[in-house]
């Protein structure tokens, strides 16, 4: 995770996630065996969901606790993954925690670069460069993932009784907190998605039109493209793999988790 300012500072943070293939607590050859089976089948360990969720959890973690007076995140301000829980890994309530924080955060807003909702594009795609519009509260939005949406064809949330009970909560608790809306940059012809509080809307969707407007084609923040390029181009995968196995190293776990290939002589 990369954040960064106009300060030049920049702050890393890199969480390795390791999954032992057998738990601890399996100590005979059956459970071993049992246990291995059903990884096989994806119905225990770690999924690509998972990870996702983490990564997001951190980010917006980060955010909250980063001393800077103003603050953007890249993406949904409570994305889809952190919504879930993550099935068997029971996360729910760690994650709306982490929400009902966010969404009483007012120095804080989030934008995304595409959105799937043709309703969202033929909206931006009506404003005029430097106008922004707000369509509605980020209650809705939860509202439907929870209950679906027969206009898009979403359907209900997966919550067993308990979960419903602890995001229907959630959702009460948001209410006239955040705004979702459309803005266009102040030389641009793109829209972007955003998520902003409703006791500081205005400032905040300003901070997107000024720090925009340093990239006047695209219309999109410069600090949030920033850190996305340190993440992805400055910092290549083989720099980012070395970094994370001399970590390993110093915890003497590193042949635990390298391939196998990579420890023969040459």
């Amino acid at each position: 995770v990369i954040a960064v300012n106009y300060k030049n500072k920049k702050t890393e943070h890199t969480l390795y996630i390791s999954e032992p293939f057998i738990p601890y607590e399996k100590e005979n050859y059956e459970e071993i065996m049992q246990y291995a089976i059903r990884k096989k089948k994806g119905k225990v360990g770690i999924s690509s969901l998972h990870v996702t969720a983490v990564m997001l959890y951190k980010e917006r973690e980060i955010v909250l606790d980063r001393p800077e007076k103003y603050k953007m995140i890249q993406g949904d301000i409570f994305p889809y993954e952190l919504k879930t829980g993550q099935g068997r890994l029971r996360g729910l309530n760690a994650c709306l925690k982490l929400g009902r924080k966010i969404l009483n955060t007012e120095n804080v807003i989030a934008t995304q670069t595409t959105s799937s909702d043709p309703a969202y594009r033929l909206i931006g795609n009506a404003l005029e460069p430097g106008e922004y519009i707000e369509i509605h509260d980020y209650y809705e939005e939860l509202n439907s993932f929870l209950l679906g949406d027969g206009d898009d064809f979403s359907i209900p949330a997966r919550f067993n009784p308990s979960d419903k009970e602890a995001f229907e909560f959630f959702i009460n608790d948001a209410k006239n907190k955040f705004s979702v809306g459309i803005f266009k940059g102040i030389q641009s012809n793109r829209p972007y998605v955003f998520f902003a509080p409703k006791s500081n809307l205005e400032i905040m969707v300003n901070l997107l039109f000024a720090d925009s407007s340093f990239q006047p084609m695209r219309g999109f923040p410069l600090l949030l493209d920033y850190a996305d390029t340190i993440c992805s181009r400055l910092l290549s995968g083989t720099d980012f793999k070395k970094q994370v196995e001399a970590k390993l190293a110093r915890k003497k776990i590193l042949e635990f988790e390298i391939n196998e290939k990579s420890t023969r002589r040459r």
